[in-house]
């Protein structure tokens, strides 16, 4: 990595550490930023740009612009409704326009529907894969979810409180996914056949319907307190709340929003009652003592800018970002309202030498 280099030499030579956020490089003029070429097996230059991203994103297929080729067209398949495919590959290698791509395939979530597709890199086939499989698993648990539909009590409740953000039926598929994720999908690991499937569905679909019950439970004690604070920092607004207020809608809109119950991992989707009851217990001081609740956003707010110019992919998917991003809710439970204690131990340096480990 060109900057974590620059930043060592750096250091070498003056004892300061240049952090990557600090290189600000999208001041650079555009002859400074390195030049990307794609060629193919000829030689022949296919695409050139400075942004790599969206490089790939132009090189990427997109859906209806997909060529049939003889290798490709036996694989992929649209409106799956069972797992009827035989082997899923790690890879298929196909041949476009003189030259041969790797891809990867996986289940990938359309809408409602599910299909059968290719993907330029592992990394996006694995996102799609859990998407897809989690409808493709819910399609083999119809008659559970009829049952919860006519059973579970306290979601017409759950939904009225919800309503600002979405609709009903997102939240219950979110709920219905969420419990999908925690019963059958294990440290993400998928099936890559039949049998593996039906033997993922027969290990664990009596646990199903209990979890979707206790995940509504869950839902019981963070909407309402939810709702209760959205309700709180609506209005007209002293002064000494203005700032506080505004960090801590921004705080509220990263723990409950459509989607959260899946996206959210499951060890910290328990603990978002205890942040909501944090940030009520703040309100509280803040009124008392707002000097002191500033001076705790003075001390909180380098480490929050730093996930602003973390992409969402990463948000979701590098372990050590998603264990800082959770840290951080931690670390505000221990400024704000240390009275209920942390889950772990954090603080400021730990908080720090975490970030360290995610630019290594």
């Amino acid at each position: 990595n060109l900057l974590a280099e620059l930043g060592k030499v750096l250091k070498q030579i003056t004892g300061f550490e240049v952090k990557k956020p600090d290189w600000r490089t999208e001041t650079l003029p555009l002859h400074l930023k390195m030049r990307f070429e794609v060629i193919d097996r000829e030689g022949q230059l296919l695409k050139a740009g400075r942004n790599l991203g969206q490089l790939k994103k132009q090189l990427a297929e997109k859906p209806g612009e997909r060529p049939q080729t003889k290798i490709r067209q036996p694989f992929e398949r649209e409106d799956i409704q069972d797992w009827d495919f035989g082997e899923l590959p790690e890879t298929i290698e196909t041949e476009e326009s003189g030259y041969v791509l790797r891809q990867y395939p996986a289940v990938s979530k359309e809408g409602s529907r599910i299909a059968l597709r290719l993907f330029p890199t592992k990394e996006d086939a694995n996102d799609a894969m859990a998407a897809g499989l989690r409808l493709l698993i819910l399609k083999k648990l119809k008659q559970e979810c009829r049952y919860l539909d006519k059973n579970l009590q306290d979601l017409a409740q759950h939904c009225l409180l919800f309503s600002s953000l979405a609709c009903c039926d997102v939240l219950k598929n979110d709920l219905y996914e969420s419990a999908v994720q925690s019963c059958f999908i294990e440290n993400n690991e998928y099936p890559k056949n039949k049998t593996e499937f039906a033997r993922m569905m027969d290990k664990n679909i009596k646990k199903y319907i209990p979890e979707v019950m206790r995940l509504s439970e869950l839902l019981g004690q963070i909407l309402p307190e939810w709702h209760a604070l959205i309700k709180q920092l609506k209005g007209s607004l002293p002064l000494n709340r203005i700032e506080a207020t505004a960090d801590i809608k921004t705080q509220l809109e990263n723990l409950v929003y459509p989607g959260f119950l899946t996206a959210t991992p499951r060890e910290w989707l328990n603990e978002i009652p205890r942040y909501l009851k944090a940030i009520q217990l703040r309100l509280i001081k803040l009124d008392q003592t707002p000097d002191k609740d500033r001076l705790k956003r003075v001390e909180l707010e380098p480490l929050l800018v730093r996930l602003k110019n973390i992409d969402i992919e990463s948000l979701t998917a590098n372990e050590k970002i998603i264990q800082y991003r959770w840290q951080l809710e931690e670390l505000r439970v221990s400024l704000f309202a240390q009275e209920l204690g942390t889950k772990t131990p954090v603080s400021v340096k730990r908080l720090d030498r975490l970030w360290k480990e995610v630019n290594e």
